[in-house]
């Protein structure tokens, strides 16, 4: 048992979501807060996409999209173990891969990056240090990004003979303005975390250490899971959902979803709550 899941286990025993033997990735979950970190963990390979990690990741997916609303965890957070978040495709490995492996590798770069929005509850990219490639696609496909002042961020592609094929170009498109996409994916430049925040594609607040970002992320992971869950999850699903309709149409389809939560147990508890000037206590119903 890796040393945070120990850390974990001794406050309260851990969720069947966490207690699990995974070999490149390192989790921690907070029993109080619900807030679950997941580390991507091949330090010796700068976090890199392995087979065996893409795996993990959805296997951990799947129990997480599983969970009741109710359940262990409400907010993830994403962040590198040691000096990287992750440098994205293994080209040690890669370098060998028969067309049929080429293949099925970014078949699983592909599905691995873009698992990370279907999560229901809200992600949080915590970029720790060297973001290339499918680490971007990773985080970009989460909820938030935050990184540190000396992060370095890039999509090395274009200097390998290929483009970014699991989702960097067509969300990047979409997070930042057309012509700084451009930029960054055909010059392969490596930018900051300060640059980054400059062009919107981080938050605007970067930290000087690994330490500081994680604490930041983890602290608003902790604001989001304070809140009822299922309110959360539907205001995440409706942001993805109208982010491309006509305001008429998203304020028509956002209507329906709104005025279920008025019969569920989490709005008269937060009311009464309100009332009795205490904390609610949600419970995902």
């Amino acid at each position: 048992m890796r040393p945070a899941a120990r850390l974990a286990s001794a406050r309260r025993p851990l969720s069947t979501i966490v207690d699990s033997d995974y070999t490149e990735l390192n989790l921690e979950l907070d029993a109080d807060t619900k807030v679950l970190t997941v580390r991507f963990d091949r330090e010796p390979r700068l976090n890199a996409l392995s087979e065996v990690m893409g795996n993990e990741i959805h296997a951990l997916f799947d129990k997480l999209k599983a969970a009741p609303i109710a359940g262990d965890v409400r907010c993830v957070v994403f962040t590198g173990t040691g000096r990287a978040f992750s440098t994205g495709r293994e080209l040690k490995e890669s370098a060998a891969h028969t067309p049929e492996d080429a293949t099925r590798y970014l078949e699983l770069a592909y599905s691995s990056a873009n698992a990370f929005a279907d999560l229901p509850m809200p992600t949080i990219a915590a970029i720790n240090g060297p973001c290339f490639g499918w680490g971007l696609e990773a985080a970009m496909a989460c909820d938030f990004r935050m990184a540190t002042t000396e992060a370095k961020i890039c999509f090395p592609e274009c200097r390998l003979g290929i483009f970014p094929g699991a989702g960097g170009v067509a969300r990047l498109c979409k997070q930042v303005p057309m012509a700084y996409a451009k930029m960054m994916v055909l010059s392969a430049r490596v930018m900051s975390g300060t640059e980054a925040a400059d062009a919107g594609l981080v938050a605007a607040e970067t930290y000087d250490s690994a330490e500081e970002l994680v604490e930041a992320a983890q602290a608003l992971a902790k604001d989001i899971a304070a809140n009822a869950p299922l309110g959360v999850r539907e205001a995440k699903r409706m942001f993805d959902e109208i982010e491309h309709l006509a305001l008429k149409d998203a304020l028509e389809h956002s209507r329906a979803p709104r005025m279920a939560l008025n019969d569920t147990r989490d709005f008269k508890e937060g009311l009464t709550a309100f009332a009795e000037k205490r904390k609610p206590v949600f419970v995902g119903e």
